[in-house]
């Protein structure tokens, strides 16, 4: 056997180099990590990984054209939230915060990932829809609010991958209206009659938390805060120096950048409490104030595309104030590359 020219051994490293890297021509299982494109793409490395991201804050479409050995992929789907109550257009009657959206992931070594399940694309290309849950609309004194919707990765499941779907917020309760809307997170109740102080739970507990409860005092009332994915709003109490705030969102690394999502929104202000209550980190909207006129009277927006719940309105003589709706949802979908 003739010894091997210095050409040979060149193109046999190259060989070996490309077989290491995914891209030879005899690579085992496919080789490399999946190829897909749409929505907001980001690659990033992590704990000695690299991972590609893809970020929906629209609908839109994950169109995977090809699979290799990394064929799993992980997610987060946020629904939108709940937008705040309208209160009473006098002195004593209070809303509730608007409840943040479902908050779903499989991420591995998150507290919420035990809730998700894994996700095995399979070999062949294929097309999965991506759906964004709208945020609750606003409301004006002295209605409740308006539930988010739901945002859904791959709407009725197909090609071997099950539908993901994260629920929208609850809404708050109004002045007249006390209840609240169960949700992802449950809105936080309105009061103005002393009715229904007791909280309301999620649609499922697995996505978010129950909004807080309102107070029922004697020409005393407060309203609760909407709850966030990663903790209850507050209920509502005489001795608060402002109203009730927004349940606390939940952090997550899924990106290049760490995010916070899913806050509740807080309650609006009366003549006993003037300040609304602020909202929970992750995107939840602050409360109105008590009788200073718009806008401040005005819930303020859960933020777009965290899933936030709106704040409530505050009490407001002789004008109609309105809450604040909740902010979108958000879907990611991330896996391994390298």
């Amino acid at each position: 056997m003739a010894p091997l020219t210095t050409g040979a051994i060149k193109a046999i490293l190259q060989e070996f180099s490309q077989q290491s890297a995914g891209r030879g021509r005899y690579v085992r299982g496919g080789g490399g990590g999946i190829t897909a494109t749409g929505g907001t793409v980001d690659t990033f490395s992590s704990g000695g990984k690299t991972y590609k991201s893809h970020t929906f804050t629209s609908l839109g479409s994950f169109v995977v054209t090809s699979v290799g050995s990394f064929n799993t992929i992980e997610y987060l789907v946020i629904g939108g939230g709940g937008s705040g109550g309208g209160a009473r257009d006098n002195a004593t009657g209070c809303s509730g915060g608007g409840g943040a959206g479902g908050f779903k992931t499989n991420l591995s070594g998150h507290p919420y990932a035990p809730y998700g399940t894994t996700v095995t694309l399979p070999s062949q290309p294929y097309t999965y829809a991506v759906q964004i849950g709208g945020g609750g609309a606003s409301s004006t004194s002295p209605n409740p609010g308006s539930n988010g919707t739901s945002s859904v990765f791959n709407p009725g499941g197909g090609n071997g991958v099950s539908e993901i779907s994260s629920l929208g917020g609850g809404y708050g309760g109004g002045g007249n209206f006390d209840n609240a809307g169960s949700g992802g997170s449950s809105g936080g109740k309105g009061q103005q009659n002393g009715n229904n102080p007791g909280t309301t739970a999620p649609s499922d507990p697995t996505q978010g938390t129950a909004g807080g409860q309102s107070y029922n005092g004697t020409s005393n009332y407060r309203g609760g805060g909407g709850g966030g994915a990663g903790g209850a709003g507050q209920s509502g109490s005489s001795s608060y120096p402002a109203h009730a705030t927004g349940g606390s969102g939940v952090s997550i690394s899924i990106t290049s950048s760490p995010l916070t999502l899913a806050g509740g929104g807080g309650a609006g202000g009366n003549d006993q409490r003037p300040t609304g209550g602020s909202g929970g980190p992750g995107g939840g909207g602050k409360g109105g104030d008590r009788n200073v006129g718009s806008p401040l009277s005005n819930g303020t927006n859960g933020s777009t595309n965290t899933g936030g719940g709106g704040g409530g309105s505050g009490a407001n003589s002789g004008n109609s104030n309105s809450s604040g709706q909740g902010g979108s949802g958000i879907v990611i979908i991330r896996y391994q590359i390298g």
